[in-house]
């Protein structure tokens, strides 16, 4: 949600940000990556409510969020399509063999930026 708030300010008028005209915004889809280990499944959708806590009735603020399997055998056109994506997953889940996730992802982050993969 940060990174999202984040982004729409950049696209809103700030000198125009209390008019009474409707400030426009590109409709965007989310999309996340997923490489663990529990979820066996190609594609599956994450809600923003579902993390809510003491929510009664409709949520007033959604998101919905499509997250694609990109661990070995899943989504096969997408990581035959995407090198990168495909390289970037690859190099993940070795660390993820030698340490935890965030220093996992971190490494294989540095890693394709030294060998100009990302």
């Amino acid at each position: 949600m940060f990174y999202i708030a984040g982004e729409y300010q950049k696209l809103v008028d700030h000198k125009s940000l209390y008019s009474s005209v409707l400030q426009k915004v590109p409709a965007l889809n989310f999309i996340v990556f997923y490489n663990g280990t529990e979820k066996k499944k190609e594609r599956w959708e994450n809600l923003l409510s579902e993390a809510y806590e003491n929510q009664i009735g409709e949520p007033n603020l959604e998101l919905r969020v499509a997250t694609l399997n990109i661990n070995e055998g899943h989504n096969r056109e997408l990581m035959e399509q995407c090198q990168i994506l495909r390289e970037y997953a690859h190099k993940v889940r070795n660390y993820t063999k030698e340490m935890e996730l965030d220093a996992a992802v971190e490494n294989a982050v540095n890693e394709c930026i030294q060998e100009e993969i990302l």
